[in-house]
């Protein structure tokens, strides 16, 4: 059985710390959250591993400190209100519901949204709305609801959609990943209070792809 509780500790000082994550509440969370309960049992040993690993089908998990470096861009507050497009298999989703006030999750595979919700039981969250729905253009439902944060999971290869950052309230921030093979970008959006959106590229990296997101130059920030 590998020691879960010692791989997550390596996790932080190797991983997490030497690559900016220094958010000390985000680092108590991470060495206390379970990750392996996230992953398939055959990928258990590589927990904590800095890599991506396999959920369902083609679908994959960010690697830890992607996944951190993510969050921690957000600058996440517990009154916020988040929105999170790839619920994947549930870890992220259990992440940021303890960080925030309120955690809308939309999946559109619906295997997968049976494999967060199954996953998130044994850790009884208040806070999550899973939606099974195409949240590539945000909420399906209310495309006039608006978030405080806003994490896309997975990569959109052309550009952030307009419908998308309307969904973001002022003084909101956006966290998404855009580009094509062989590298893409990680792309912070923040919507100051005057509606004006500021952009910066914090790194270079390689995720699965946005299932079903549009392509449209028009709205490329």
């Amino acid at each position: 059985m590998p020691n879960f509780s010692q791989a997550r500790q390596n996790m932080i000082c190797c991983q997490l710390k030497t690559w900016g994550i220094l958010d000390s509440a985000l680092l108590n969370l991470m060495s206390h959250t379970q990750r392996e309960k996230f992953v398939p049992k055959a990928y258990e040993h590589l927990a904590y591993a800095d890599t991506e690993l396999p959920i369902l089908q083609d679908q994959k998990m960010l690697p830890p400190k992607t996944l951190a470096r993510a969050i921690q861009a957000l600058e996440i507050k517990p009154t916020d209100h988040i929105l999170e497009i790839g619920s994947g298999s549930g870890y992220s989703t259990l992440l940021l519901s303890r960080l925030a006030h309120k955690l809308t999750s939309i999946e559109i595979r619906p295997e997968l949204f049976a494999l967060t919700k199954k996953n998130l039981e044994a850790f009884a969250p208040h806070n999550i709305e899973l939606i099974l729905a195409n949240g590539a253009l945000g909420h399906p439902d209310n495309p006039d609801k608006v978030f405080d944060k806003i994490l896309i999971t997975a990569s959109y290869a052309e550009c952030i959609p307009a419908a998308l950052i309307h969904q973001l309230n002022l003084g909101g921030k956006l966290f998404a990943f855009v580009g094509h093979a062989p590298v893409q970008q990680a792309i912070l959006l923040s919507k100051l209070q005057n509606n004006t959106v500021i952009q910066e590229s914090l790194f270079e990296t390689m995720v699965m792809p946005l299932i079903d997101a549009p392509i449209d130059p028009r709205f490329h920030f």
